[in-house]
């Protein structure tokens, strides 16, 4: 987990340098492969970084962050994405992903809508001012729902954790 923490670092990091905004073409061109280079030498993967985003692959996992962000390949068809929600960023690991992404709902409502899913039960959950948190079962799968709003902001931030047991 440490190490996809790590990539996790990177790949803003990298990120940060395309937002930069300070790049012609070919000066662009070149900030991404030495993204790409200082994201693979740290995390010991593939990075692809450009304008729509970064991803990292390693033996581990995968992370992607930006606007080629999308649900990872082992999300459980079970578990649909909030309708019209954005992702900003997804990691896959071998029994566990996590999405991250925006909405125009409300946080009581993303987290409604997860509660409501068909063979899912509630195990706990968090309700403060500032954020919703919502963890759910259905046999050794888990699924940890968590939903903010900044006051007088436009979109919620989410991020759903589906892992499976030991």
């Amino acid at each position: 987990m440490l190490r996809m923490s790590k990539i996790a670092v990177m790949v803003m990091l990298g990120g940060s340098l395309l937002a930069s905004g300070c790049c012609n073409a070919v000066s662009e061109k070149i900030a991404e492969k030495a993204a790409e280079k200082v994201v693979e030498k740290a995390v010991g993967g593939d990075a692809t970084v450009s304008k729509g985003g970064v991803s990292v692959k390693t033996d581990k996992g995968s992370i992607t962050a930006g606007a080629s962000a999308k649900l990872p390949d082992n999300w459980p068809k079970d578990v649909p994405l909030i309708a019209g929600a954005k992702i900003v960023s997804s990691m896959a690991m071998e029994a566990s992903s996590v999405v991250s992404f925006q909405s125009s709902m409300m946080p009581e409502q993303i987290v409604a809508y997860y509660k409501a899913l068909p063979g899912w039960s509630q195990v706990s959950n968090m309700d403060t001012p500032e954020m919703k948190m919502l963890v759910l079962r259905n046999g050794q799968r888990n699924l940890s729902v968590t939903a903010s709003r900044e006051a007088g902001g436009a979109l919620s931030q989410g991020q759903v954790t589906h892992g499976v047991a030991n």
